[in-house]
């Protein structure tokens, strides 16, 4: 399944595809080899469709950065045997955060989504020293 369809799943009203795209996100999660890749994904679908003017695009990539928020910043008691992102991780997702901002042309709830993701990485950051 890529990015596009978890995001699409994840997003839909219909509760089955719900849950089958939010075990996909746990699964990925879980495995150890296949979370940092997975994240970077993540990101990318994040930078690359909020990108675009589209607003359906934009609201994608805000929920898609609801998703790394939630699932890798956190730290929900859920997650603790799972994989964890480390300082260094966290510094670069911090700076491919900002570096995707754009005021005129992305939507009020995307720069929100896309700021918290940056204070998260912060404060990550921040306890690893």
């Amino acid at each position: 399944m890529s990015i596009s369809d978890i995001v699409s799943a994840v997003m839909s009203a219909d509760n089955s595809v719900r849950q089958g795209g939010e075990q996909q996100i746990k699964d990925q999660r879980a495995n150890a080899a296949t979370a940092p890749a997975f994240l970077e994904a993540l990101l990318a679908f994040v930078v690359s469709e909020g990108a675009e003017g589209d607003a359906t695009k934009q609201s994608r990539a805000q929920f898609a950065a609801l998703l790394i928020k939630k699932q890798y910043l956190d730290d929900r008691l859920e997650e603790e045997g799972m994989w964890q992102i480390d300082g260094s991780m966290a510094t670069s997702l911090r700076e491919k955060i900002g570096a995707s901002l754009n005021f005129a042309a992305q939507s009020k709830g995307l720069l929100e989504r896309k700021a918290d993701i940056i204070c998260k990485c912060h404060r990550k950051t921040e306890s690893y020293q």
